[in-house]
């Protein structure tokens, strides 16, 4: 979670965690680097610490990340009791790249403010990012004791880290939750669908990855990974009409490439193939990884020359790594 068709799907899910969306993904796209749930939260306070609140997320939506982080410390320093400042102020640290720095202000945040939950949470979610999957489960597990009323997000989010310890019963158990909270919930959906994906569920897997394909069209991990659980089914034709119009839409989702490539490949349409594996390599020419599959694409498609020049870039390339 087929000759090439095997070998590209394996590539596509270790160029994205094993087919699954970075949390940062799934937790909905971030708006001009600052995460949505962060500045939902930021409109909770009011007194006079949420003006400099207020400026902050203003500064953040403009993209004056400087700015923004100044008032949040401001914010903080007015009112050291309020949630949401230190929830604005770690999640802009995050996004610049400074996720150690955004931990230290939760966890000061732990110690002050009102809302433990939410700081939990947000710890949950920057360790669920450095793959520190044991921490952000107790972090989440927290967090969710602690949230009342019960969040369909952090449900979702527990699931996946149950999903990434290979606990699939309890990812199932949580997604669920999460589902039933907010139907409409990409992150419910998406993790409940890679959760059954995992098990071998496949046609189940399809369905909820279909869900969330309707809830967020532009989010194309879902259609992909649909695309991989009908490929699973046999269902190949299905999978080819999705990554179809994924890389139409999209043309240089090499992961997309990669993937209907090894798909094209299951359904002898090597000339096909090539020209996909070939676009994703133009994408990549420094990535060995892609450069393998697309040598493997020229000789099962009888391009033995092509193959053999391909497998030549690639010792050249490693030479001079």
């Amino acid at each position: 979670m087929t000759a090439l068709g095997c070998a590209g799907s394996q590539t596509a899910q270790k160029t994205s965690n094993k087919g699954t969306p970075t949390k940062k993904t799934l937790i909905k796209p971030r708006i001009n680097g600052v995460g949505p749930r962060a500045l939902r939260r930021a409109n909770s306070a009011s007194g006079p610490a949420i003006t400099l609140l207020k400026t902050s997320k203003k500064l953040a939506a403009e993209g004056d990340l400087p700015g923004a982080l100044k008032k949040s410390q401001e914010a903080i320093q007015a009112d050291a009791t309020l949630t949401e400042a230190y929830l604005l102020l770690g999640s802009l640290l995050d996004v610049s790249g400074h996720s150690e720095k955004a931990l230290e202000v939760y966890n000061k945040g732990l110690t002050r403010a009102k809302n433990r939950g939410a700081l939990h949470h947000s710890i949950g979610l920057i360790y669920l990012e450095k793959n520190r999957t044991e921490k952000a489960l107790s972090a989440l597990l927290a967090a969710n004791e602690l949230v009342k009323p019960p969040n369909a997000d952090l449900k979702a989010d527990l699931a996946y880290a149950y999903l990434l310890l290979g606990n699939y019963d309890l990812g199932l158990k949580f997604s669920k939750q999460a589902i039933d909270l907010n139907p409409k919930s990409f992150a419910a959906q998406y993790t409940y669908g890679e959760t059954l994906f995992r098990a071998e569920k496949f046609s189940e897997a399809s369905d909820a990855f279909e869900r969330a394909s309707v809830i967020s069209p532009n989010e194309i991990s879902a259609q992909r990974r649909q695309a991989q659980a009908l490929q699973k089914m046999g269902k190949l034709s299905e999978a080819k009409k999705i990554l179809e119009k994924i890389t139409t839409q999209n043309p240089k989702d090499i992961k997309s490439l990669i993937l209907f490539a090894g798909i094209l490949v299951e359904l002898k349409d090597y000339s096909s193939a090539t020209t996909r594996m070939e676009a994703a390599a133009n994408l990549a020419p420094k990535n060995a990884q892609v450069l393998k599959l697309l040598a493997q694409t020229y000789q099962q498609a009888g391009q033995k020359k092509k193959a053999l020049q391909t497998n030549k870039r690639i010792i050249k390339l490693e030479k001079s790594r």
